[in-house]
């Protein structure tokens, strides 16, 4: 199963050194908008995953936890 991850998306931003502030203005969204995507309390739509990667430098792909179906 393949699903949004909150935790690496705070990863990514954090090694990225990009503030949360600096996401929302990029995304169109709220600073409380990312926040919450972060701690897992909402999920991005997939435009705005794609906004999200473009402005950390990653592949919309790299936003997600891959889980091994066969698991």
């Amino acid at each position: 199963m393949i699903r949004f991850s909150p935790a690496r998306l705070r990863q990514v931003r954090r090694e990225a050194g990009i503030r949360p502030e600096v996401v929302a203005v990029a995304t169109g969204r709220s600073v409380h908008s990312v926040k919450a995507w972060e701690r897992g309390l909402a999920s991005p739509n997939a435009n705005t995953i794609a906004r999200l990667a473009t402005v950390l430098g990653v592949q919309p792909n790299d936003l997600f936890d891959h889980e091994d179906a066969a698991a």
